[in-house]
């Protein structure tokens, strides 16, 4: 299937969708060509029968956008009025921070902020919250019961407390930015607001040896799409859903280099591309038949190609492949120990931080915060101590 745009100027952002292959190349589809409220290019399928079925299609969309582009200003100028009165209230800053956020988990972390912060401290004053409400916040999400369909289930867990507290921390951390003086002070960030789950626990990660790779590799070659992903896991250390993200326009093999999309609370990134992996990806890319927006893992049951595989039938195939040789012996409920696709990117931190120092490391791990990167220093001092005791 191919697209052709319509040569009259009248027409134009109006494509035509066809079989290349057939003899009178009949228009399948009209699609239109718009930028959204972000200012992104998006194409849209329509369902219209003719090509001005699809202009006005067209000029409806844009008028649509114009409109809420004006209600977006008019709020954005009320909002900013509020900050300088000191009126700005949290709700309204998680608003602004997840309207301009485009790490691949904003949907879901937004609506997490709306299940647990909003409820608790939603009308609260930006200027006014302070670190002992944090700490009072803290204490109401462990108190906190969550329920399904009306029936208690189970407290919250220390670790997704854990996890809506960062948030709360990045919320304020963007509001601080320069560009933004949404508010002049993150409570969230001072030291008196300590994690639940201790360091000591977060350090005891499972990291493989230069043989245990080469088995895990040899092991993957039997699925080839595994393989590949394995592969990029190791050479990027990168986080799975960035790898299973990757579309042909983020490799670069001008430059050898992959661009990493945004995750977690981090920035998109570029990393090297080392020659081994640029083969690989050439010859899938070649193989698949990948063109510039096509996905390089895209879902194999449905064979869409402009969309990103499911991580977790990623994570059921590589539980397959590894479990019968890594981890026989280790329980389930042994996260921390167990090989997983995290487990790649975690060996590559721990030789990074051992073979080139640690600020190295940050850079091609994409941490904000040195602290983060200590994580794997700590498991190198370790295996140190671990060697020092067998000489």
């Amino acid at each position: 299937m191919a697209f052709r745009r319509i040569r009259a100027k009248k027409y134009n952002g109006i494509s035509e969708y066809f079989n290349p292959k057939e003899h009178d190349k009949t228009t399948i589809a009209y699609y239109i060509t718009i930028r959204d409220t972000d200012g992104k290019p998006k194409k849209i399928k329509t369902d219209a029968q003719d090509k001005d079925e699809a202009l006005d299609i067209l000029n409806n969309r844009k008028a649509e956008i114009v409109k809420v582009k004006k209600q977006i200003k008019r709020d954005s100028t009320t909002l900013h009025l509020q900050v300088r009165n000191d009126a700005l209230t949290i709700d309204q800053l998680a608003e602004l921070f997840y309207s301009t956020r485009t790490a691949k988990n904003n949907h879901k972390d937004h609506q997490r902020y709306n299940n647990h912060l909003s409820p608790l401290i939603g009308s609260f004053k930006v200027a006014g919250f302070t670190t002992a409400k944090v700490l009072e916040l803290q204490k109401k999400l462990l108190k906190k019961v969550l329920s399904k369909a009306g029936e208690p289930v189970r407290t919250m867990a220390p670790k997704t407390i854990d996890g809506i507290i960062d948030q709360l921390r990045a919320m304020f951390n963007e509001g601080m930015r320069d560009k933004n003086r949404w508010c002049s002070y993150n409570p969230a960030s001072d030291k008196d607001v300590k994690k639940l789950t201790s360091d000591e626990d977060k350090s005891r990660l499972r990291i493989l040896t230069d043989d245990e790779l080469s088995i895990l590799f040899e092991l993957a070659q039997v699925n080839p799409r595994i393989y590949l992903l394995l592969r990029l896991l190791y050479h990027t250390a990168a986080r799975p859903e960035a790898v299973i993200e990757l579309q042909v326009k983020d490799i670069n093999f001008s430059q050898n280099k992959i661009y990493l999309k945004a995750m977690k609370k981090a920035k998109a990134y570029n990393v090297p591309m080392v020659a081994e992996v640029a083969n690989l990806l050439k010859d899938w890319i070649a193989e698949h038949k990948l063109n510039h927006e096509h996905y390089i893992f895209y879902p194999v049951q449905t064979g869409d190609k402009t969309k990103p595989a499911i991580y977790e039938n990623f994570r059921r195939g590589v539980k397959k492949i590894i479990d019968s040789e890594f981890n026989k012996d280790v329980p389930a409920t042994d996260r921390k120990n167990r090989v997983s696709l995290y487990t790649l990117r975690h060996t590559a931190a721990t030789k990074l931080v051992a073979k080139l120092g640690i600020k190295v490391a940050k850079e091609y791990l994409n941490h904000s915060d040195l602290k983060v990167t200590e994580i794997y220093a700590k498991v190198v001092d370790a295996q140190m101590q671990e060697a020092a005791n067998i000489l």
